[in-house]
């Protein structure tokens, strides 16, 4: 496993940007413990956008992956929130 040879380097964390798809995978890889994501205000409508996590449909809130907000910081018009993952 990735974590394990991550250890082995000790190397203790990881800091992954990436597209949906592999934010869903290391969701579902439980290889998550915390999540940085930014609010900003601005709505776009696009049927084409990419989501923050594109993986199997999750579509009852009891299925939900479950965040801890940790923190908050506004940096100028942006919110930058920090979650722990509640696995």
């Amino acid at each position: 496993m990735l974590h394990k040879e991550l250890l082995a380097r000790n190397i203790c964390q990881v800091l992954i940007e990436a597209g949906g798809s592999m934010n869903a995978a290391m969701m579902e890889a439980k290889s998550v413990d915390e999540i940085y994501t930014f609010v900003c205000p601005r709505i776009l409508m696009d049927n084409d956008a990419v989501n923050q996590f594109e993986g199997r449909q999750i579509q009852k809130m009891e299925n939900a992956v479950m965040l801890q907000l940790l923190d908050s910081k506004t940096m100028g018009e942006d919110i930058l929130l920090r979650y722990k993952v509640i696995h």
